[in-house]
C-alpha cells in the first residue's frame, strides 16, 4: 500500500469583517497519510459510520444538522467533531493549506500568471490556480524525502468528474502514474478526514475574521486547538484571550505584517492597481 495525499477545497461566498477579505476566498487543503495508517484509520472511521448509521462524514452538514444529521442532537454532532480532533491530535498528519483571492494575485504582482495554462489548469480560475499552487508547495517540501514513492494523490471531485484523473508534470516521479485522481468523497472514508480539517480550519479563520465569541464559536476554537493541526506552511500564533481580544483587528494586523515581510504591495498601492485594472 502506498502513502496517499487527500485534497479537498473549502471556502465561503460570504464576506467577513476583515479588510483583507474581498469575498472570493478559495482554499485547498491536503493531508498526507502514511501507508501504515491507511488501513487502521479507515477501519476506525468505517466502524463509527456503521454505529451512527450514516453514509458519510460531511462536516458542513454535521455542523448545521442537515440531511443525515438532522435528527442528531447538538451534543452528538459536537462529539463527532471531537472524535476527529482526537484522530488528528494523535496522528499528527502533515497538512498543507493554499488560499487565494483576486487581491492576492495583484498584491503579489502576479497578474501575468492569469495568461498561463499548465497541465490543463486554467489560471484565470482561482480554484484551478490555488490547487496548482498547493501541489507545487507539496513537491517543494522536504516532507517528500520521508515518504516512499510513488504516492497516490486523491482530489475531491468538483472541478473534474469523479473517477477521472489528470497528468501533472510537477508530480513526475512523485505521484503514482504522475497523476491526481478525482474521487467522490463517499467512496473514500479518508477523504472525509481532509473534509474535517478543511471545514475546521476555514471555520476557525471565519471566527477570527469576524471577532465572533458565541458559545458554539468558542467550542469550535477549542476543537481546533485540541486537533493541533500539523500545518506545514502555516505559522501558529501565540495563544490569546479570545474574550478580551478584537480578533478581526489582530488578524488584519498579523496579515499585514506578513505581507510586508513578503514584499507585497501596500494597501494603498493595491487599491490604486485595482482602480487601474477596472
Amino acid at each position: 500500500m502506498r502513502p496517499a495525499v487527500f485534497i479537498d477545497d473549502s471556502g465561503t461566498t460570504e464576506k467577513s469583517k476583515s479588510k483583507y477579505d474581498p469575498g472570493n476566498w478559495k482554499s485547498w487543503m491536503a493531508i498526507i497519510v502514511d501507508s501504515e495508517l491507511i488501513t487502521p484509520i479507515t477501519t476506525l472511521l468505517e466502524d463509527l459510520k456503521l454505529r451512527l448509521e450514516i453514509s458519510e462524514f460531511h462536516f458542513t452538514e454535521i455542523f448545521s444538522g442537515k440531511n443525515e444529521f438532522k435528527n442528531f442532537s447538538v451534543n452528538e454532532r459536537i462529539d463527532i467533531f471531537w472524535f476527529f480532533a482526537e484522530i488528528f491530535n494523535k496522528t499528527n498528519f502533515p497538512i498543507f493549506v493554499q488560499s487565494l483571492t483576486d487581491d492576492d494575485i495583484i498584491r503579489n504582482r502576479m497578474e501575468s500568471i492569469r495568461f498561463l495554462n499548465f497541465d490543463e489548469f486554467d489560471f484565470k480560475n482561482n480554484s484551478h490556480l490555488a490547487l496548482w499552487f498547493l501541489l507545487k508547495r507539496i513537491t517543494q517540501h522536504e516532507i517528500l524525502s520521508e515518504l516512499d514513492k510513488p504516492i497516490d494523490f486523491f482530489v475531491d471531485s468538483g472541478i473534474q468528474k469523479p473517477n477521472t484523473s489528470k497528468k501533472i508534470k510537477i508530480l513526475n516521479e512523485i505521484a503514482h502514474n504522475n497523476q491526481i485522481n478525482f474521487i467522490d468523497s463517499k467512496s473514500s472514508t479518508l477523504m472525509q478526514l481532509v473534509d474535517f480539517a478543511a471545514f475546521s480550519l476555514n471555520r476557525h479563520r471565519w471566527i477570527l475574521m469576524n471577532n465572533k465569541k458565541s458559545e458554539s464559536d468558542l467550542e469550535m476554537l477549542a476543537i481546533v486547538q485540541h486537533a493541533n493541526f500539523n500545518t506545514l506552511n502555516l505559522i501558529k500564533g501565540e495563544e490569546i484571550d479570545i474574550n478580551e481580544t478584537d480578533t478581526t483587528n489582530l488578524y488584519d494586523k498579523l496579515l499585514r505584517l506578513k505581507y510586508n515581510e513578503n514584499g507585497n504591495l501596500s494597501d494603498e498601492k493595491l487599491q490604486k492597481r485595482k482602480n487601474e485594472l477596472r
